[in-house]
């Protein structure tokens, strides 16, 4: 059964959010015809702004076994987890080499940028410790993913930027929406810890890969917009994003985290 046949069926059988993912993701990959097109826009999600987006989060933490990617070898996950600090402290580097100072460490008791306030909130449906934060007005991407060296023992970090949300509400929401799948696929790969796997001897590529499939789902998942993941994603990512998030395990996960478009 096509994607088409598809829409129509769970669209007959009032399966509203079903039928809506499928018309996005024909949406995605430009084969839906001009009534799929409005489908899609009509029963999307509601707008969001960055005001309502801190109260519009899933119920509980995302469910990794269902989210991950078949070829990800979990024992060999958790071995090269144990060796992670070995492998990073060659390629760390101290707060000078990163522009950073102290006085940039993001405390969440003084009043913090809305991308700190996005990781920490995104870190608790991960499951996954909040890393230290710095935060930077300099220009550059809103989230960056680094390894610090301080005192000899290597950790992970994020320097976070000011997100720029336009006053055009659309506007808003791609940004916000951009935001959030960058900023989740960065955590999502914390779990391992995955921070500097290319320095790793013998690196299966295939492994690999797979670990990078299952950080873009749990962010597609999170951003619910697979548009803005195809855009932000290599092609070779595509086909899994699309099957991923046409699948009875995606809508599966989206009614157990209550994040399913209005009826």
């Amino acid at each position: 059964m096509n994607l088409v046949e598809w829409f129509e069926g769970h669209k007959a059988a009032k399966r509203f959010d079903e039928a809506w993912c499928v018309a996005h993701a024909l949406v995605a990959t430009d084969k839906a015809t001009p009534a799929i097109v409005d489908y899609a826009r009509t029963f999307g999600p509601r707008s969001r702004s960055e005001s309502s987006l801190l109260g519009s989060w899933p119920r509980g933490p995302l469910p990794w076994r269902e989210l991950q990617h078949p070829d990800e070898d979990v024992t060999y996950s958790l071995q090269l987890a144990k060796n992670w600090s070995t492998s990073a402290v060659p390629h760390a580097k101290s707060l000078a080499e990163l522009g950073l100072k102290p006085k940039h460490r993001v405390n969440f008791e003084e009043e913090v940028p809305y991308s700190a306030i996005l990781c920490r909130i995104v870190c608790t449906l991960l499951d996954v410790p909040v890393p230290a934060m710095f935060h930077l007005d300099k220009a550059g991407s809103v989230f960056e993913r680094v390894t610090v060296i301080d005192g000899g023992e290597p950790y992970p970090a994020l320097i976070v930027r000011k997100i720029d949300v336009s006053a055009v509400e659309q506007r808003s929401r791609t940004v916000l929406d951009e935001a959030q799948f960058i900023c989740t696929k960065h955590l999502a790969l914390t779990r391992l810890p995955y921070r500097s796997l290319g320095v790793v001897p013998n690196l299966q590529a295939r492994w690999t890969a797979a670990v990078e499939a299952t950080a873009r789902r749990a962010a597609l998942v999170l951003a619910g917009n697979l548009v803005l993941a195809m855009r932000l994603t290599p092609p070779e990512a595509h086909a899994d994003l699309v099957s991923f998030w046409t699948s009875e395990t995606h809508f599966q996960i989206r009614r157990d985290l209550g994040i399913t478009t209005r009826d």
